[in-house]
Formats: structure tokens, sequence, C-alpha cells
């Protein structure tokens, strides 16, 4: 709930940091894309070092360097300062993000979808509840203060709670832990160096990229995209609050389908009523309800996947290695934030929004093509194989 301020508060701090720092948004919006780019890239690391030695150290360290970025933020004087005080907290959300997610898929193997929808679902709902008080701060007081109190919450908050963290022996399961049995260990878990080479790992991979930008677009630019439509800033407020809030219910039930219903069936679904809500959005955005009801309805179609995709992984390649094989395959979350952030920004100040929100069709789209069970299967080995079915 609380490293996730840095991806889902940060459309509020754009304008006040702009104003103050006087420079473009362009430029501005950089920062975000740094954000994205640090965290995703400092998973693998901290996956793989979780995988070896536990978590605890490491949510300790994530919780003070995040902490520590924010309250950095708020002495911020120039843009080139804030690139580094918010990318260094940026490595602490990587990490706590990537043993988060490591923790759920270990603790809750035949649950995965719900387990990791429940864990993904606090890192959107924290924006949910304080982004009217980050709003109200950033109005009365500036972004400076903004990034302070929070960074100091975040600070001791964080370094309190990772002492709990732990993971359950590779032999245990919660099913064994009832009947007073124990699983055998996964022969065929597959580590990062195996997953790579499988060209299942790389559609899983295109995929990603392609429907995380429609959502990372939507989390960094709510406010230039709604000044864009000319629609009131209460409504906008409105779309900030609730987009994290349908981003993070959409989670828990998305992992919960895909338990029930299948996990690429429930993907494609997903992936392509995302793709005819940014539709919806780029004819109809410009009526403030339409506005704020669509962003509202892509954050529910959206943010679940990033519970999809670390199951998915679970599901495809074991247990043993599930948090460095996640870390690995969420930086395609960092392509994402590239596409959605800076690239998006220069785009729409050139063109305007509509060319960035058609590409976001296309992408959805395509990803909807890309996990098909038709076209995207398990892996039977650890050698490179092909992904496509014959038909």
């Amino acid at each position: 709930m609380l490293i996730g301020l840095y991806q889902y508060s940060w459309t509020l701090l754009v304008r006040p940091i702009v104003s103050e720092l006087k420079a473009s948004s362009v430029a501005v919006q950089l920062t975000f894309t740094i954000f994205t780019t640090v965290s995703t890239f400092t998973q693998p690391v901290a996956g793989i070092l979780a995988d070896r030695r536990g978590p605890l150290f490491l949510n300790i360290l994530g919780g003070i360097i995040s902490g520590i970025g924010w309250i950095a933020s708020s002495y911020t004087t120039s843009i080139e300062t804030l690139y580094l005080t918010y990318g260094i907290g940026s490595l602490g959300v990587g990490i706590i993000y990537a043993t988060a997610v490591g923790t759920a898929n270990r603790w809750f193997p035949d649950r995965r979808g719900l387990a990791t929808g429940l864990t993904a679902f606090g890192f959107g709902s924290g924006a949910a509840l304080m982004n009217p008080v980050i709003s109200w701060i950033v109005g009365t007081q500036g972004f400076r203060a903004a990034f302070l109190s929070t960074g100091t919450i975040m600070l001791l908050a964080l370094t309190i709670l990772g002492l709990v963290s732990r993971y359950p022996n590779l032999d245990w399961t919660p099913d064994s832990a009832r009947r007073g049995t124990k699983r055998v260990r996964d022969a065929n878990s597959f580590k990062p160096s195996d997953i790579v080479r499988t060209t299942s790992w790389r559609l899983v991979y295109a995929a990603f990229i392609l429907t995380s930008q429609t959502g990372l677009l939507i989390t960094s630019q709510t406010v230039s995209l709604g000044d864009s439509f000319r629609i009131p800033q209460d409504t906008i407020l409105l779309a900030t609050i609730l987009f994290p809030i349908s981003n993070s219910l959409g989670r828990v039930i998305g992992g919960y389908a895909s338990d029930r219903l299948g996990r690429q069936i429930t993907m494609v679904s997903f992936f392509t009523v995302q793709g005819f809500l940014a539709l919806l959005l780029l004819f109809f955005g410009s009526n403030g309800t339409a506005f704020f009801v669509t962003i509202a309805l892509i954050g529910f179609f959206w943010g679940p996947i990033f519970t999809f995709f670390p199951s998915l992984i679970g599901d495809y390649y074991g247990q043993e290695y599930s948090t460095s094989n996640t870390a690995i395959t969420y930086t395609a979350k960092a392509w994402g934030g590239w596409i959605g952030g800076y690239i998006a920004a220069f785009i729409s100040s050139l063109y305007g929004f509509a060319p960035v929100i058609f590409l976001s069709i296309l992408f959805s789209f395509t990803a909807s093509v890309l996990i098909c069970p038709w076209i995207l299967r398990k892996p039977t080995s650890k050698t490179p194989e092909s992904a496509l079915r014959r038909s």
C-alpha cells in the first residue's frame, strides 16, 4: 500500500513540480519513466537474493530506501536532482514488490491467482486512501510537504513491517500442512536462465509489455489526459481516486477468476475488454462522466495483469525459483513505462493524446492474441522449445 504511492500518486505531483521547478511536462514525466525502469530492473536481483536468502533483510532494506527516496525528493531544487532522488527510492520499491509477490506465490501455491491478487491489491489500494490527503497537502503546502510527510510514514512503517517477512520451506504446501504430509520438490522447476530460452516466455514477456502500457499511461498522466479533454479539475481528482480503487479490486477479482476459469482464458478476456475501453475513451473521453467511468473501468481490467503474469509464471515454471522468475518477467513493465510515460508525453506534446490512445487499443488487442491458449502453451522441458501449437 505504501510503495504503491510512487506509482499511483505521481500524477498529483506533476503539475506543481512543473510549476515550481520550471521544467516542461515531458521532462517531469521522465521521472515516472525512471521510476518504472529502476523499480522493475531491480526486481530480478532482489528476486534471486530472496530465493537464496529469504525476504527478511531485503524487505527492511527496501523500506529504508523507499522512505528516504521520498524524503530526499522533498528537498530537490532541480529536475536532475529529482531524477536522482526518485530513482534511488525506486530501488526500494522494486525490492519490496519482488519479495511481496514471491511471498504470496510461495505460501499459497494452490491459490496463486487470489494470493498474488490480494498482494497486488495493496500496491494499488494505498493510493486510493492517500491520494485525497496528498492532494490536500499539495494544494495547501506544496509538493515538498507531501513528499516529506508521506516519505516519513513510509520509512517508519515499512521498516517495521519488514521484520515479519519469511518464506515457507520448499516442501510445504497448505494441503500438506493440514494433512501432515509433505510435497516432493518439483524436479522440473525452471531457473531464470532456463525460462528466458523458451519461446513461451518470450510471448508472455511481449504480451506483458503491450498490455502494461495502457494502465501506465493512465497512471502517469491522468491529470494531463483530463486537461486535454477539458475535464473539470474535481472530476479529474475523482478519476485519480477511482482508478487505484478499481485497479486494486480488479487484481483480486481477476486473480480469483483466473483460478476458477483458467489463467489464459481470463487474461484474453480482460485484455480484450481493456482494448475496447481504450476505444471508448478515445471517442467519449471529453464527457466528464464518461471520462472518470472509463478510467475506472480501465483500471479494473488492467490492474489484474500484476496478478495474472506472476501466477502464470508460477504455473508454467514451478515454485522453487518463482520470485526470481517473476521478477525477470516483471521487467516488461519498464518498457511499458517508457511507452506509457516518457514516449507518450512526448507524442502527446506534439500531436495530442489521440495517437497515444490508439496505440493502447492496438497493443491491448495484440496482447490478447499472444496469450491465447492455442498460441501460448506450457513448456514441457528446460530446453528451448516452440510455444506455437501445430495444427
